[in-house]
C-alpha cells in the first residue's frame, strides 16, 4: 500500500476547509499519489519525479473523505492504466481483505495453540517413558556390576584367607583380640617436604607421572603400579630375612597386628592386613602368571588408599600399608609428578587439599618432586599458602619459576614434561612445529599457515601461553612481533609427530642411529624452514630385522598416493627424524650437486615416485628446493608452478614477512612505493592488477590462476592443440612469475627434475626433443638482470608485451643476466643428455629478438653452464663444502680424499655420485678444534652408512657387503665375525675376500684379524716409503693386482682364459675403475666437462663461439 503524501513542505497555506483526500496525477512521470486537503496548498510536489505543480492546474482524478477509500480509488486507477481492471474488480476492497486476513490469523492462532498443547503432551510422555527406561537400565546394570564385584571380592578374600590359613592354622590358634596401637598411624609429617621442580630437573632414575590432577584416585594407582616391582623386591628381601611366613614378616615390618583388633581404625587395619597378605602372595607368584586371581591381586595392591579397593580403604590404610613398608627401605625412591594445569585450576579447593595431603604423606618416605609446566599450575598450587609454607621447597636455584627466562636445559625430557599440558593435535603443538628450524618468524604469518590452522585472532593467545611455558621467545620491539623457539621449544619440536602428538624422548631415540655423530647445523641467519615429515617411510628390510630405516631414495619414492590422501605438495622430510638424514640432511644431500648456477646433470640410480604427481618443497639457509618427477613438458611445468605457489609456500616462504603486507618488503624493501611498478614492469610478475597490490590480493589471485591451470591440465584433450598451446602460455607465465617472486623474497631457488628412466627417454626421439625443448623455453623464463626479467628483454617480440616493460639500466661491466633458478637433472646416465641439452640451449640463441641479434639494441646476455656433477671437480666441491661446514681446515689431503671417494663410489663409466658423497660427509663427526684436518680413515664411518650396493659398484654384491661390514666395524674382525656380520656364505667369503685383499681394501693385522684400508700399497697416495716394484701407472698397478689373483695374462690379453678356477676373466675389468680413480679422475666422455651456452649478446672480449670450460 502507498503511504500518504501531504504535498510540498514549501507550499503556501490556504484557509482551512473540509478535509478531503484527493488522488492527483503527474503529467511528467504519469505517477499518482494522494494529497490531503488539496485546497489548502498552492503547490504540490510529485513524490516520484519531484516535479512541482500549481494546485489550481491539477484536476483530481478521484476524491474521498476516508483515506482507505482514497487508496482504493488510487489502486483502481493504476489497475485501469495497466489494463488489469477486470482482475482488480475480482479482488475485495481493503476493508474486506483486512477482515479476511484477521480472521485467518485468528484461526491459525487457535490451531497452533491446540497443536502445541498436543505435541507438548506427547513429548512429555515420550520423555517420561525414555527416562524411566534409562533409569531402569542403569539400575539393572549397576546392580549387576555391584553383585559381580562383591562376588569376586568375596571369592578372592575367601581364597586368600584359605591360602593364609592353610599355611599355618596354628598361627591363629592363640590369637587374642587386642586394641590397635595408635602409634601405627602417627606419622610425623612436619618435616615432610615436596620439592617444586622446573621442567628438566627430574632425576633420570625417578618414577615419573605426567598430567597429574588433584583427583587422587586418577593417578595414585598408576604410581603404585610403577612402584610395584620395587615394592615386590623390598617385600621379598624382608621375607627372606624372616623365619616365619611371608605375610607375618611383612606385617611385623609394617607394625600391622595379625590378631583381630578392636577400637578405632579397624577398617584401616583390615585393609593393611589384606595388603601385606596379598603382597606376600604376589611376591612368590610366578611372574608369567596371568590368571584372574593374580590380576585381582595386582588391582587391589595398586588401589589401596584410593577408596577403590575391595575394602574402600583411605589414607590410614595407605599409611599402615605401603608407606610403612617403604619406610623400611635404605634408599629413598625419587618420584616426579608433572601437574596438569587445567584440572588443578578447575578443581574445588577441598579436592586440591586432599591431593596435597596425600603428597605430604608420600613425601615422608619418597623424594617427591612436582613439576609445574605453566604459571597456571603453579598459581593453583600457591593458593594453598599454609601448605606451601610448611611443605613446599622452592626449586634448586632458590627462585620461583620465571617463565620469561630462557630455560637453560633445552633437553628432550624437559620438553616432554612441559608439553604434557597439551593434548594431541593441540594448536600449541602445531605452532611449535611451524617454528621448527626457523631462526625467527613474524607472529602474523602463522595465521596464514595451513599447517597451523588457527584463526588470526587466536594466534596471540596461543603464543602467550607458549611463552609462559617457556617454549618461545617473543620480540615485541618492532612493528610486528617476532617469534622464535627457545632451546626448550627447539627440543620439543624434535618430539612432535606427524599427527601433532609428542613422543617420549626414549621412543624418539629408538629411531635414531646412536653411533652416528652429525655435524652441528650451520648458523641459521635467515629464512630457514623444515616441515613435518612428509610421508610414512616404508618398513625396514626384513633381512635387517625390519628395523633399519629406509634409504634416502626409498624415503623419497614413498610419496603415497593422491587417491589415498597424500598431498600434491609435501615438505621434504627424511627417514631419520632427529637423526642425520632428517629434513635438513635430505635438503643438504639434494642440493649438494649445485656448485655454481646453470644446469647440473647427476648420474645416480633412482626409482620412480609412488605417485609422479607429488612434488617436494624445502628451504634452508635461504635456499629453496623444489623436487618434481618428469612427466612430460606441460605436466612438469604446471606441477612446478603449483609447487612453488602452493599454500605451503605462501605460508612459509612467500609470506607477509618476506614480501610485506603491501609488497613493500620485496627486494629487501629497496623500492618503497614503487615496488608494484618494479614487480609489474621489471620483474614481469603476472596477474598483478590494482586489486592485487597487496600480499593477500596477489596470493589469492595467483592461487586462483594456479588452481585454474591444474584444472585445465586435468581436463585437457590430447587432440586439442589450441587449448594445449594456451595452457603452455599461461603455465610459462605462472612459472616465470613464481621464480621472480622467489628472487624478490631473497630466496635462491633450485629445481630438481627426476628422470627414473633416461634410456627410455633417449630411445624415443620425439620425447627426447620435448624434454630438451622444455629447457630451451623454460630456462630463459627463470633468469633476471637485477630486478628485470631476462626473457622479456632478450626474447619477447610481441609489441604489446614490450611496451609493458621498464627500461633497463644496462651496465657494460656486468654484461650477463643471472639465473634465478638453478636446475638439476638426476637419473641413471643423465650425463649422456648433455649434448642434446647443449644443442637445445644453443638453439635458444635463435629466439633472441632481431633488434638485439643484429646489435641495434644494447642489452645484457645470458650464459647457461651445463655441468656434470659426477666429475672430479664436482665431487671435490661437495667434499670441500661439507668439510667447511663441519669446521675442518682445508688441507692438501683434499685431493687425496676426493680420489679415494671416486675409487670406492665410481663405476667404469661414471664418477662418484654427489648424493653419495654428501651422505658420507653428513655422517662424519664435526671437527673438535680449529686446525683439525680430515683423514682418509675418517671417511670409513661415513662410507659404511651407504647401502652396500653404492660401494664399489663394479664388484659383486657379496664383495660389497664384505667391504661395508669391515668399514662399519669399530675394531678388526676375525674371519668368523666378518662372515657372520656380512651375512654371506663361507664360499662367497673365500672368493671375494681374495679380490678385496688383492685390491688392498682388506688387510690383516698381527693377530690375523681383518681391517679396512682405503689407500692400498699401490696407490700414489700411499704414504710409507715406496718399495721396489711400487707401480707408477694404472697399468703397472693392474698388473701387480692381477699377479696376486693369478691373472697376469689377463691384462695384456682380455680374451685369455682365467688363470684361477675361482676367478672370472673379467676380474681386471671390475678392478680397473678402482685403480684408475687413484691415478686420475674418472674420465667418461666429453660430458665430464662443463659447457657454457651463451644466449644473446656476448660479453666484451668473448669468443664468438660457444665456450667449453674444463
Amino acid at each position: 500500500m502507498d503511504e500518504d503524501t501531504t504535498g510540498s513542505p514549501e507550499s503556501d497555506a490556504r484557509p482551512q476547509s473540509d478535509p478531503r483526500y484527493s488522488v492527483v496525477g503527474c503529467r511528467r512521470c504519469q505517477s499518482h499519489w494522494i494529497v490531503n486537503n488539496l485546497d489548502l496548498h498552492e503547490q504540490v510536489q510529485c513524490a516520484s519525479c519531484g516535479a512541482v505543480w500549481q494546485t489550481d492546474r491539477l484536476q483530481p482524478r478521484a476524491q474521498a473523505d476516508d483515506p482507505d477509500v482514497a487508496r482504493e480509488l488510487r489502486a483502481r486507477i493504476l489497475a485501469d492504466r495497466a489494463g488489469e481492471a477486470d482482475r482488480y474488480a475480482a479482488v475485495d476492497d481493503y476493508g474486506v481483505l483486512e477482515e479476511q486476513v484477521s480472521e485467518y490469523f485468528g484461526r491459525q492462532e487457535a490451531l497452533f495453540a491446540t497443536d502445541a498443547d498436543a505435541q507438548l503432551a506427547e513429548h512429555r510422555q515420550q520423555f517420561e517413558t525414555l527416562a524411566d527406561a534409562y533409569l531402569e537400565q542403569e539400575s539393572r546394570r549397576f546392580e549387576s556390576a555391584a553383585e559381580a564385584y562383591l562376588a569376586r571380592r568375596d571369592r578372592w578374600l575367601e581364597a586368600e584367607a584359605e591360602a593364609v590359613l592353610g599355611q599355618s592354622d596354628q598361627r591363629y590358634a592363640d590369637a587374642v583380640t587386642e586394641e590397635v596401637d595408635q602409634d601405627l598411624f602417627d606419622i610425623d609429617v612436619d618435616e615432610a617436604s615436596v620439592t617444586l621442580a622446573r621442567p628438566g630437573q627430574a632425576r633420570v632414575d625417578a618414577v615419573q607421572l605426567t598430567r597429574v590432577g588433584p583427583q587422587v584416585s586418577d593417578w595414585l594407582p598408576d604410581l603404585w603400579t610403577q612402584l610395584l616391582p620395587q615394592t615386590t623386591d623390598l617385600a621379598r628381601e624382608i621375607a627372606d630375612e624372616h623365619d616365619g611366613s611371608d605375610a607375618t614378616a611383612l606385617a611385623e615390618a609394617c607394625g600391622v597386628p595379625i590378631a583381630v583388633t578392636t577400637g578405632d581404625h579397624q577398617e584401616a587395619i583390615a585393609a593393611a592386613q589384606q595388603y601385606v597378605t596379598l603382597l606376600a602372595a604376589h611376591t612368590r607368584a610366578e611372574t608369567a602368571a596371568s590368571d584372574a586371581q593374580n590380576e585381582d591381586r595386582r588391582e587391589a595392591l595398586t588401589a589401596i588408599g584410593t577408596g577403590q579397593d575391595p575394602l574402600n580403604s583411605g589414607l590410614d590404610a595407605l599409611v599402615a600399608g605401603p608407606l610403612a613398608l617403604h619406610a623400611q627401605r635404605d634408599r629413598t625412591i625419587p618420584i616426579t609428578l608433572t601437574l596438569d594445569p587445567a584440572s588443578w585450576q578447575e578443581a574445588p579447593k577441598s579436592t586440591r587439599e586432599r591431593a596435597l595431603k596425600i603428597l605430604t604423606y608420600l613425601a615422608t618416605v619418597f623424594d617427591v618432586r612436582v613439576v609445574c609446566c605453566s604459571q597456571a599450575a603453579e598459581r593453583a598450587l600457591r593458593e594453598h599458602s599454609e601448605w606451601v609454607a610448611a611443605h613446599l621447597t622452592e626449586p634448586e636455584d632458590g627462585s620461583r619459576q620465571d617463565v620469561s627466562a630462557e630455560d637453560d636445559t633445552g633437553t628432550s625430557h624437559a620438553a616432554y614434561e612441559a608439553a604434557q599440558q597439551f593434548a594431541p593435535g593441540d594448536g600449541h603443538l602445531r605452532v611449535v612445529d611451524a617454528l621448527r628450524d626457523a631462526e625467527s618468524r613474524q607472529a602474523r604469518t602463522l595465521a596464514d599457515d595451513p599447517d597451523v590452522d588457527l584463526a588470526a585472532g587466536s594466534i596471540s593467545a596461543y603464543l602467550g601461553r607458549l611463552e609462559t611455558a617457556g617454549f618461545v621467545d617473543i620480540d615485541r620491539s618492532g612493528t610486528y612481533h617476532v617469534v622464535s623457539l627457545t632451546p626448550l621449544g627447539d627440543a620439543l619440536s624434535t618430539l612432535i609427530t606427524e599427527d601433532y602428538d609428542v613422543r617420549h624422548p626414549e621412543q624418539a631415540a629408538l629411531i635414531e642411529t646412536s653411533s652416528r655423530l652429525s655435524a652441528p647445523r650451520q648458523d641459521l641467519t635467515s629464512t630457514v624452514y623444515r616441515a613435518g615429515e612428509a610421508s610414512s617411510p616404508p618398513p625396514g628390510d626384513p633381512a635387517d630385522g625390519g628395523g633399519s630405516p629406509p634409504t634416502p631414495e626409498e624415503w623419497l619414492t614413498a610419496t603415497g598416493k593422491i587417491e589415498d590422501g597424500a598431498d600434491y605438495v609435501q615438505w621434504l622430510g627424511g627417514p631419520e627424524s632427529g637423526g642425520v638424514m632428517d629434513s635438513w640432511g635430505m635438503h643438504s644431500r639434494l642440493t649438494a650437486p649445485v656448485r655454481e648456477q646453470g644446469v647440473t646433470l647427476v648420474d645416480h640410480e633412482i626409482d620412480a615416485l609412488d605417485d609422479g604427481r607429488v612434488g617436494y618443497l624445502s628451504c634452508f639457509d635461504d635456499t629453496t628446493l623444489a623436487v618434481v618427477q618428469w612427466g612430460g613438458p606441460l605436466a612438469t611445468l604446471v606441477r612446478l608452478s603449483s609447487i612453488l605457489l602452493s599454500d605451503k609456500a605462501w605460508a612459509r616462504l612467500l609470506n607477509r614477512q618476506a614480501l610485506g603486507d603491501d609488497l613493500q618488503e620485496a627486494y629487501d624493501g629497496a623500492f618503497d612505493d614503487a615496488v608494484e611498478d618494479v614487480l609489474r614492469y621489471a620483474s614481469q610478475v603476472g596477474w598483478l592488477g590494482e586489486e592485487q597490490e597487496t600480499w593477500a590480493g596477489l596470493r589469492d589471485r595467483l592461487q586462483h590462476v594456479r588452481d585454474g591451470v591444474l584444472r585445465r591440465l586435468g581436463e585437457l584433450d590430447d587432440g586439442d592443440t589450441e587449448a594445449r598451446t594456451e595452457l603452455f602460455k599461461d603455465a610459462h607465465g605462472l612459472f616465470a612469475t613464481a621464480t621472480h617472486l622467489y628472487a624478490a623474497a631473497g630466496l635462491d631457488l633450485q629445481i630438481t627434475v627426476r628422470l627414473p628412466d633416461v634410456d627410455q627417454l633417449r630411445r624415443n626421439s620425439q620425447r627426447l626433443r620435448s624434454f630438451t625443448q622444455f629447457f630451451r623455453h623454460t630456462i630463459p623464463k627463470s633468469a633476471g638482470y637485477g630486478t628485470h626479467n631476462a626473457y622479456r628483454n632478450l626474447i619477447e617480440d610481441r609489441e604489446p608485451k614490450l611496451k609493458r616493460r621498464m627500461s633497463v639500466d644496462f651496465d657494460p661491466t656486468e654484461p650477463l643476466a643471472d639465473l634465478v633458478a638453478d636446475w638439476v637433472i638426476v637419473g641413471p646416465d643423465a650425463s649422456v643428455l648433455q649434448p642434446e641439452l647443449r644443442g637445445a640451449l644453443e638453439a635458444a640463441n635463435d629466439d633472441v629478438r632481431e633488434a638485439i641479434a643484429q646489435g641495434d639494441e644494447e642489452t645484457f646476455g645470458l650464459s647457461v653452464p651445463v655441468h656434470v656433477a659426477n666429475a672430479y671437480p664436482g665431487i671435490r666441491a661437495v667434499l670441500e663444502t661439507h668439510l667447511e661446514r663441519k669446521g675442518f681446515q682445508a688441507s692438501s689431503e683434499l685431493r687425496e680424499l676426493t680420489h679415494v671417494l671416486q675409487s670406492v663410489l665410481a663405476t667404469d663409466d661414471r664418477g662418484a655420485s654427489p648424493y653419495d658423497v654428501a651422505t658420507v660427509c653428513l655422517h662424519l663427526a664435526a671437527a673438535t678444534h680449529d686446525s683439525q684436518t680430515l683423514g682418509v680413515t675418517d671417511l670409513e664411518h661415513g662410507l659404511a652408512q651407504l647401502p652396500s650396493d653404492r660401494l664399489v659398484p663394479t664388484l659383486p654384491p657379496s664383495a660389497r657387503r664384505l667391504l661395508q661390514t669391515i668399514l662399519e666395524a669399530s675394531e678388526p674382525l676375525c674371519t668368523s665375525q666378518l662372515v657372520d656380520e656380512a651375512g654371506i656364505s663361507q664360499r662367497s667369503y673365500d672368493r671375494h675376500r681374495e679380490v678385496l685383499e688383492a685390491v688392498g681394501f682388506l688387510d690383516q693385522d698381527d693377530e690375523s684379524r681383518w681391517e679396512s684400508r682405503l689407500i692400498p700399497w699401490w696407490s700414489p697416495f700411499w704414504t710409507p716409503v715406496p718399495t721396489p716394484g711400487t707401480p707408477d701407472t694404472v697399468d703397472e698397478a693392474l698388473v701387480a693386482i692381477c699377479e696376486d689373483l693369478g691373472l697376469v695374462n689377463d691384462v695384456g690379453d682380455r680374451s685369455s682364459s682365467p688363470q684361477s678356477g675361482n676367478l672370472s676373466g673379467r676380474q681386471s675389468d671390475r678392478i680397473g675403475p678402482i685403480v684408475r680413480a687413484h691415478f686420475d679422475a674418472i674420465e667418461t666422455t666429453d660430458s665430464s666437462q662443463t659447457a657454457s651456452i651463451q644466449i644473446g649478446p656476448l660479453p666484451p672480449g668473448a669468443d664468438d663461439t660457444q665456450s667449453t670450460l674444463a
